[in-house]
């Protein structure tokens, strides 16, 4: 167990910034526990929040909002990786909406695979999570959130 002083002297965080971690339900609040009689209450981590708060700065390097890494599903594998976007890349839309939005997810799935392919050899698309924009009056799908994971028998280093 860690205190909130040496949580934050670990991470670097501010007071205010392992707060805002809190609200979001990014981080478990801590345990309170009293130091004695008139002594006031003292707040205790698991050690495991100095590796999400680890994990809160890898996404945040990688374009992640901390509203954005609140919303990744809490994952029990520490293989998958989300990545945001650094491009927009848009499918269009077609009349035929499901079939298009089929059709434009499977374009949109190879497109990054080859690009995961290339740019992060090792690692392979485990998902992603899209969303329908509208640029000049026509609507495309594009990526929101990127999950990748090592492909099966490679070792991180």
């Amino acid at each position: 167990m860690k205190n909130t002083n040496q949580v934050l002297k670990e991470t670097g965080l501010t007071y205010p910034m392992l707060n805002r971690l809190k609200e979001l339900g990014i981080l478990p609040k801590p345990v309170r526990r009293g130091l004695g009689r008139r002594k006031g209450v003292i707040g205790e981590f698991e050690d495991e929040v100095i590796d999400i708060i680890n994990q809160v700065k890898l996404h945040q390097k990688r374009g992640l909002t901390l509203s954005e890494i609140a919303e990744l599903p809490k994952e029990k594998s520490s293989d998958i990786e989300f990545l945001k976007p650094k491009e927009e890349y848009l499918i269009p839309l077609k009349a035929d909406a499901m079939k298009s939005y089929l059709d434009a997810y499977g374009d949109l799935h190879n497109w990054l695979q080859k690009q995961i392919e290339q740019q992060a050899p090792g690692y392979e698309l485990y998902g992603v999570d899209t969303e329908k924009v509208t640029r000049k009056g026509k609507e495309f799908l594009r990526p929101r959130i990127i999950k990748v994971k090592p492909k099966a028998g490679v070792k991180r280093g």
